[in-house]
This record gives C-alpha cells, structure tokens and sequence, in this order.
C-alpha cells in the first residue's frame, strides 16, 4: 500500500481530537496517483472532517505550538 495513503488516513483519524495540517507538493492530494477530480474531492472530504490542506508547498521546519 502506497505510504500516502496512510498517511492520510492517520490525518483523519488525529483531527477527531486535535487540528491537522497536510502539507502537499500537489494542487490536490493524491494528484499524481488519482487525478485532479478525484482528489479535490478527497481534499473536500477531509476538510469537511477539520483537516486543514497547504497545497503547493513544502515544510521547511516543524516547531512545537506551547
């Protein structure tokens, strides 16, 4: 299985109690593997869940909140 996917899958299951962001290279998640659709729709899913999506970007550090 394609490690994106679980990552994702983890996302969903950790913004039931905590706020998530991803951080993506892609216009959409899972753009390259599914197609444009396919993952705006996914994008809208999770974020009607509470996920939180940068798209085209990358992370240049992680620093703790408090």
């Amino acid at each position: 299985m394609d490690e994106r996917y679980i990552r994702m899958e983890s996302a969903a299951v950790l913004a039931k109690s905590c706020k998530v962001t991803v951080i993506g290279m892609e216009r959409v998640p899972f753009e390259r593997v599914l197609g444009l659709e396919i993952g705006t729709a996914l994008m809208k899913l999770h974020e009607s869940n509470g996920i939180n999506f940068k798209m085209q970007a990358m992370c240049e550090r992680l620093e703790p909140n408090g």
